[in-house]
């Protein structure tokens, strides 16, 4: 169903509607109905959408668990410089569901 939604946001950010059992759209207010056909044909773009703010919510936890390394006082290694690098460049070339499934966490150095 989160693609579902995702979907109708992707054409209409301003829609407003509730979904009904067995994912009935019942459309409110001034939105105009937008057609199943053209709902399911954003489906898959929706899904990636989901899963790249998924890897952008874990990304931004690592470097936060992290961040005490980057304070003034503290001396980074070129190790953890470059952890927190990979960890930034994440999405980066990220097309396709499949990829962001793919992706090859970096570790923190000890």
């Amino acid at each position: 169903m989160d693609a579902l939604i995702k979907a109708i946001f992707l054409i209409n950010p301003k829609a407003e509607f509730v979904i009904r059992e067995e994912n009935i759209i019942e459309w409110m207010g001034d939105t105009p109905p937008i057609a199943q056909g053209e709902i399911d044909a954003r489906i898959g773009e929706a899904e990636l959408e989901i899963s790249l703010e998924k890897l952008r919510f874990k990304r931004n936890s690592l470097l936060a668990e992290s961040d005490f390394h980057a304070l003034s006082d503290v001396e980074m290694s070129a190790e953890t410089k470059q952890y927190r690098q990979d960890l930034r460049d994440l999405p980066a070339g990220l097309e396709t569901i499949e990829d962001v499934d793919s992706v090859v966490w970096p570790e923190l150095p000890a």
